[in-house]
């Protein structure tokens, strides 16, 4: 948890020009809870920050407390405080704890604070919010506290992962190698929409159709059509954006060039079904495949069978000049043709111009992550396999390792019972990693998708440590029900959609 606490002799805070809440001298405290953050740190912080001697005493020295001098305190929430600033121009946040667990936080160490007889007053999470004030000084005063510092090199490791994001990837990939403009722009996949508006900032005005996972929808130019569908298991809105997206290439003139924007989920997300197949046909293939626990090229040959735009389908109807594909890599090999599918590949030779580039991998998030941290023993990619089968070969390495890091990446699999609980891959594996390493205190791992989700589920995985596993793991285990039995101990990970796609990562961390 990060603050910023400011002696003031007054403070006020307003919210669409209506003042909510005002002070007189005390504290004005601007409040971020962190990735990780539980209410220790708010408790930690809240106890020191009231007793901290920043006020003058009758000599006119630092020496009394808020406490003591009967001041009060405005509480403000400032995810800013959070800022990433190290790559690029646009800060990155993905650091702070997600909207709903940071309000929570932030409501909590506003009630710590109250709780010693300081009068409280707040702004509004979330609001766009302006605050004035007189600094008495000035006196400012950075603090930040993290309980586990293990868990700050875990998120700072992952929150690099947006260096490989669907806006970077694509813009660093049009400014390094130009393409003309293009006559349109179609994305599909959970990185399409951040793909897709790097795309139009390059490009603007060019017509674009986006098709991605609910939730997933990022600052779009309005000129945009956008279509939200389901996954892991395709709903009827997946067949309205595979359809709209043959139709988008059928109609493209001889001498138009398209650019196509591939992300992982597109599999899924869009579908134009060969003749004499239907959306339960499709729904009941997905849901045999994904609970088999198949690896996904074999889940994506078997996709392909039923697809009219899968496997090259799709580039087929394509009657223009030129077609250029960028894709963020979510498969082991970093095949387009295994890519949503081979939504993004062409069979050649082709009758048009076909560049066809993989901007974004894994291998690029790893590398990513490994500069975030001090000491690398190991970035490899080996998380294939079932979960039940990697984690005891993880665990005799997370035993024996050295003081440092490790990096691996891969996409693990998981077998289903016929009436699964809450949870997805990287949770269930998180789990199993929780009972390898239990009674350790030295070792904390993360396992979570790169794209902020896991499964069925709004969590990208689990942050485990040797405190986390129970007798309980057992069942949940067995009912695949790793989510709600994290979520119990307060070991679900979650980021959000973060606008990319590149596998699963797993990192952990031995303190001493």
């Amino acid at each position: 948890m990060r603050v910023l606490i400011q002696r003031i002799s007054q403070a006020r805070v307003t919210v669409e020009e209506v003042e909510i809440g005002a002070i007189g001298p005390g504290m004005l405290i601007l409040v971020c809870a962190m990735q990780g953050d539980t209410e220790a740190e708010a408790d930690h912080l809240a106890s020191k920050i009231v007793k901290l001697r920043i006020f003058k005493d009758d000599v006119g020295k630092m020496n009394r407390s808020l406490v003591e001098v009967g001041g009060s305190a405005l509480i403000v929430s400032q995810i800013t405080l959070a800022a990433d600033t190290s790559r690029g121009k646009r800060p990155g946040f993905s650091a702070a704890a997600p909207p709903a667990e940071g309000n929570r936080l932030y409501t909590y160490f506003a009630e710590r604070i109250a709780a010693v007889g300081i009068p409280v007053t707040t702004g509004r999470f979330g609001a766009d919010m302006q605050v004035s004030l007189i600094n008495d000084g000035p006196v400012t005063i950075w603090m930040e506290r993290w309980m586990n510092q293990p868990v700050r090199d875990l998120a700072t490791g992952l929150a690099a992962v947006a260096a490989v994001g669907g806006y970077v990837s694509v813009g660093q990939a049009l400014n390094s190698n130009p393409v003309p403009r293009p006559d349109m722009i179609l994305a599909v996949g959970k990185a399409a929409p951040a793909m897709a508006r790097a795309a139009c900032d390059h490009f603007p005005d060019c017509p674009t159709l986006i098709v991605t996972k609910d939730g997933h929808t990022d600052d779009l130019p309005d000129h945009v059509r956008l279509i939200e569908a389901s996954h892991p298991v395709p709903d009827a809105r997946s067949l309205v954006g595979g359809r709209a997206l043959s139709e988008a290439v059928a109609a493209m003139p001889n001498d138009s060039h398209l650019l196509l924007l591939v992300s992982g989920g597109a599999s899924s997300l869009a579908e134009d079904l060969l003749p004499d197949h239907t959306l339960d046909d499709l729904t009941a293939l997905n849901k045999r495949l994904l609970a088999q626990g198949l690896d996904i090229g074999v889940m994506n040959i078997e996709r392909r069978k039923i697809s009219r735009i899968k496997g090259g389908g799709l580039l087929a109807g394509f009657d223009g000049a030129r077609a250029t594909t960028l894709a963020i890599s979510d498969v082991k090999g970093d095949s387009l043709w295994v890519i949503g599918s081979g939504i993004g590949a062409a069979a050649e030779p082709t009758a048009f111009e076909h560049d066809a580039r993989i901007i974004a991998s894994n291998a690029h998030a790893r590398a990513t992550a490994a500069k975030a941290v001090a000491t690398v023993l190991a970035n490899e990619e080996l998380l294939y396999g079932d979960t039940t089968e990697l984690a005891p070969i993880l665990g005799k390495r997370l035993r024996s390792m050295d003081r440092g890091v490790m990096i691996f990446g891969g996409e693990p699999t998981v077998i289903l019972p016929d009436n699964p609980g809450q949870g997805g891959r990287n949770q269930a594996l998180a789990l199993e990693l929780a009972r390898e390493i239990q009674g350790r205190n030295d070792l904390t791992v993360l396992v979570a998708g790169t794209d902020g989700t896991d499964g069925p589920t709004d969590a990208a995985g689990g942050l485990v440590d040797g405190t986390t596993w129970t007798d309980a793991g057992t069942a949940a285990l067995a009912a695949a029900d790793s989510g709600r039995f994290l979520a119990d101990r307060r070991a679900l990970f979650t980021t959000g959609p973060t606008g990319t796609n590149a596998m699963d990562l797993m990192i952990a961390i031995r303190r001493w």
